[in-house]
């Protein structure tokens, strides 16, 4: 082969690498524009995954605490209940005694008659009969009753 020809296939090989430079030059720089994209996204990613995570202790904290309030307001309403119960349990026993007492006193026993005669709807008359008090003090019964 001459020289010439010689010259034209070196011409074409060297074209040839330099086209393949190009194209590897290129095909680089794409790839690095997308990895640096791919490790910005994983950037983002990350830092949504803590905030995620800060978010879920923090939720968990509050959870936890709301628990525990929740669990004292139970145990302290089933106190309260306890209270108010045993109260009206007292308070019952304390009415009956009362009774009893107003029932043996007979000067008391004249008042809770006229009591229960004004509760139930008697004359003024009917209870001073009944019960044997004064009219005025039947009035105050009266009275206090319609209050």
């Amino acid at each position: 082969m001459n020289d010439s020809v010689w010259l034209i296939v070196f011409s074409s090989v060297i074209l040839l690498l330099i086209a393949i430079a190009v194209v590897t030059f290129l095909y680089s720089r794409s790839t690095r524009a997308k990895l640096l994209q791919s490790i910005g996204l994983i950037d983002n990613l990350h830092k949504l995954q803590q905030q995620n995570d800060k978010l879920i202790k923090g939720q968990t904290a509050l959870i936890a605490t709301q628990s525990t309030a929740i669990e004292n307001l139970k145990n302290e309403m089933s106190e309260q209940i306890e209270k108010t119960n045993k109260l009206a349990q007292e308070f019952s026993l304390y009415g009956d005694k009362v009774e009893q007492l107003s029932e043996q006193d007979p000067e008391l026993k004249m008042y809770s008659k006229a009591n229960k005669l004004v509760a139930s709807g008697e004359s003024i008359d009917d209870i001073i009969e009944a019960s044997g008090l004064p009219r005025a003090e039947v009035e105050v019964l009266y009275s206090l009753h319609r209050r």
